[in-house]
C-alpha cells in the first residue's frame, strides 16, 4: 500500500513545554522558569536530550543535572511535588534528533536555555522554520522573588510564533493558561 496512514494519535497531540538539554551544564534558573511556565499553563514539562552512542554513560550526568534542577525549582518557585519532569533521551546527533522531534510535535512550546550549545539551533534563525512556539531566554538574573522573577525573565525573552500581545496577557496570571490553550487549539 502506497502512502502513509495518519495515525489517530498523531492528528492531535497534547502540547507540552519542552526544555532542550544538550548534556552540558544546565542553567538552573532557565530550567526552573520553563518548569514554572508549564505549571502555570497546565501543560506537561519535558526535557529533550540526545547522546551519541559512545557517550551513553552520560545518562547518569543527565539524571544528576535533572535532580539538581528539580531541587532548585522546588526551592525557588512554588513547585508542587506532583509536577513531574519527563525526560526523553534519544541516541544520536542532538541536532538531527531535535529537528525530527520538532517536525513530529508542532504544538509544543520550546524554551531555549541561553547556556546550552545546540550547534546553531539555539538562535532564532536555527528554529524559525518550525511552527512551534519558541521562547529564547536571555536575562536570567533578577532581583525580587516569585512572580516578579518570572515576569522579568519573560519580559527579556525573545518570543516567536506566539500571538501578538502575549507579553501583556502573560502577566495576568489567570489568563495565561487560556491564552496558551487557545493558541495551541485546546479549549476548556
Amino acid at each position: 500500500m502506497e502512502g502513509t496512514l495518519i495515525q489517530p494519535h498523531m492528528m492531535f497531540q497534547q502540547p507540552r513545554v519542552v526544555f532542550p538539554f544538550a548534556g552540558n551544564k544546565i542553567s538552573l534558573e532557565a530550567f526552573a522558569w520553563a518548569k514554572e511556565l508549564a505549571a502555570k499553563v497546565h501543560l506537561p514539562f519535558y526535557v529533550f536530550c540526545s547522546l551519541l552512542p559512545e557517550n551513553l554513560f552520560s545518562k547518569i550526568h543527565i539524571y544528576h543535572e535533572m535532580l539538581e534542577a528539580d531541587g532548585y525549582y522546588f526551592t525557588h518557585y512554588s513547585g508542587h511535588p506532583s509536577e513531574k519532569t519527563h525526560i526523553r533521551i534519544k541516541t544520536g546527533d542532538f541536532r538531527s534528533n531535535f529537528r525530527h522531534y520538532l517536525n513530529r510535535h508542532p504544538n509544543d512550546i520550546i524554551v531555549v536555555d541561553p547556556l546550552q550549545d545546540f550547534s546553531g539551533i539555539n538562535n532564532p534563525s536555527g528554529l524559525m522554520g518550525y511552527p512551534n512556539g519558541i521562547i529564547f531566554l536571555r536575562q536570567l538574573e533578577s532581583s525580587g522573588a516569585g512572580e516578579d522573577v518570572f515576569s522579568h525573565i519573560l519580559d527579556t525573552a525573545d518570543v516567536y510564533h506566539l500571538p501578538p500581545g502575549f507579553h501583556a496577557q502573560a502577566h495576568r496570571k489567570p489568563h495565561l493558561a487560556s491564552l496558551f490553550l487557545s493558541l495551541l487549539g485546546r479549549h476548556n
